[in-house]
């Protein structure tokens, strides 16, 4: 996907080359233990066709990565980062809206409870971008069988989160996003 004239991705659908030792650094870096897989389960999932392993770059310079799943019926975005020296350059917004003009599917995301002010900051930087902050009771599953879920909040775009598409979610999307459910 080309989002502007110096900014791309590239999809992976393997391990062990230098753009995926990048990504998965910064993956390391950027999300806690509690949200994110193991490396093992990374390997078994990275040729699965539903699952997105986008990694950015501006010019050659890698910047980030996105990863997401596409259902039949919505877009998920499981992880977004962007290396450190990248934020708040805009980077994270291109990507985000190129995304949405990539298909008309609904898209969603978990984030943090705003307990602090980054947390915050992070659901105002996707309310911007026209998502909506959902009030459902939500627990996201955890990655391996030595964690707890974690209570999370749902945003969505381009409209709030109905029960039937929360459903879906949860009973059609998470077994594959989740597979030690």
């Amino acid at each position: 996907m080309v989002m502007s004239k110096n900014i791309h991705s590239l999809r992976l659908n393997q391990m062990g080359n230098y753009s995926f030792d990048l990504a998965w650094a910064l993956y390391l870096e950027s999300f806690p233990p509690e949200e994110r897989r193991s490396e093992e389960d990374q390997r078994k999932l990275m040729l699965n066709d539903s699952y997105h392993f986008d990694v950015i770059y501006a010019d050659e310079e890698f910047i980030g990565f996105v990863f997401w799943w596409k259902f039949e019926q919505l877009r998920y975005v499981e992880h977004l980062a962007m290396v450190p020296e990248h934020r708040n350059h805009g980077y994270g917004s291109q990507i985000l809206e190129q995304f949405r003009k990539e298909s008309d599917l609904p898209i969603i995301l978990e984030v943090e409870k705003p307990k602090t002010l980054v947390q915050q900051k992070r659901i105002n930087f996707y309310e911007r971008l026209g998502f909506h902050l959902n009030d459902h009771e939500y627990f996201q599953p955890t990655y391996s069988k030595h964690k707890t879920p974690l209570s999370l909040l749902l945003m969505t775009w381009p409209q709030a989160l109905s029960p039937s598409k929360l459903d879906y979610f949860i009973h059609s999307c998470h077994p594959q996003v989740f597979p030690n459910l």
